[in-house]
């Protein structure tokens, strides 16, 4: 009895394994867990999984995908959160939902780095009540690794594309091919200008605009702004102008010396220019009150740095994010943007341009004041 069960077991792993083999994402991606969230999505929209289908445990899953425990529990944790699949107690995990394949859909949806999954994870629940699957590529924030992908993705003439570009014109020539082939776009966060689509983003300007509000409703009359630089993405364009709308709308004078120019910030390494920020602060007779800081990363090195110096400490630091992954070891105001609805607006925007509704419009979605480690 035991060899007849086991031997049932071996039979279901291999035969996973063989259509694996057949549609496995071969991607462009080096996490583990999207390339298993992948296949079996393909394997779903295909009709080689069907509703009601038994997967293979999750240590036989390992086997199957050469892929650690964690990397499968990931994956399956995801699709189950959108209700692609269920668990039953000591039963198994089953394929969820009834699918029409005559109506069924994948789009590409491409992120820069998996900060922004829950945009992703929302787009995915709402598109899966319409037959509508989306294959989850991450860039990392390469120009390169991103064009490998859209490389990839135009070979398939995709129907639609959901994409978070990393910078605005690195990759237009592909994205113009991809408009030529009539593939519906939709930008998040971000748009390319020549590419005529619906760009879906937060309000960075309102955002930032209710932080510097309320700092000047505490008294701060002083304020800073961290960081500014010529290359700078449209969000955090966005961000300073409503930095200065705020202070001009307040009759709050913008002081040059407060706030930090640059050409070389990287706001993914922003250590060498907060300690020169300080350091420039040092030297001055008068100091900010407040330092509005363009993200929640560089708010936490600034604050690291002016603790340094007893001339600074007692400035206070914005954010803006508020990204649950942050590592931020102090508390500050900052500006939470709602994923949710992003992903929500994101698919609401892709169905109207797949049904012939030419739409390059901006659908801002309103931030809201949060208290970063209340």
């Amino acid at each position: 009895m035991y060899s007849l069960i086991k031997c049932k077991r071996l039979l279901m792993i291999h035969i996973f394994d063989l259509i694996s083999e057949k549609c496995y994402f071969k991607g462009m991606t080096n996490k583990k867990y999207v390339q298993i969230y992948n296949d079996i999505t393909e394997k779903i929209t295909s009709g080689l999984l069907k509703p009601g289908d038994k997967l293979p445990k999750e240590m036989d899953l390992t086997t199957v995908y050469h892929a650690s425990r964690v990397s499968v529990r990931h994956a399956l944790k995801i699709l189950e959160g959108m209700n692609i699949i269920y668990r039953v107690k000591k039963g198994g995990t089953f394929i969820n939902g009834k699918t029409n394949k005559a109506h069924q859909l994948v789009v590409p949806f491409i992120l820069p780095d998996e900060r922004f999954l829950p945009i992703y994870e929302s787009a995915s629940r709402v598109g899966l009540l319409n037959n509508l699957f989306f294959n989850l590529y991450i860039s990392n924030n390469s120009e390169e690794k991103e064009r490998k992908i859209l490389e990839e993705v135009i070979k398939a003439s995709p129907k639609g594309v959901i994409l978070f570009p990393v910078q605005t014109f690195y990759n237009i020539d592909i994205l113009l091919r991809l408009e030529s082939l009539g593939t519906s776009i939709v930008f998040l966060d971000r748009n390319v200008e020549g590419i005529q689509a619906p760009l879906i983003t937060s309000d960075n300007e309102g955002g930032m605009r209710a932080i510097v509000e309320a700092m000047i409703k505490e008294g701060h009359v002083d304020l800073g702004y961290f960081a500014i630089h010529d290359n700078m993405a449209v969000t955090e364009k966005e961000r300073f102008s409503g930095f200065c709308d705020a202070l001009a709308a307040n009759q709050v004078p913008l002081i040059k010396d407060f706030v930090y120019f640059t050409q070389t910030y990287d706001h993914y390494h922003p250590e060498k220019n907060c300690q020169r920020f300080a350091e420039r602060l040092q030297a001055l007779d008068r100091t900010p009150t407040a330092i509005c800081c363009v993200n929640d990363s560089s708010a936490n090195v600034l604050l690291k740095s002016f603790k340094k110096e007893p001339k600074l400490k007692n400035i206070v630091v914005t954010g803006f994010d508020n990204f649950s992954n942050d590592e931020i070891d102090e508390k500050f105001l900052t500006a939470e943007q709602s994923f949710t609805e992003i992903g929500k607006m994101a698919v609401t925007a892709l169905w109207k341009t797949l049904n012939g509704e030419k739409n390059g419009g901006v659908f801002k979605i309103p931030t809201v004041l949060k208290t970063k480690n209340n």
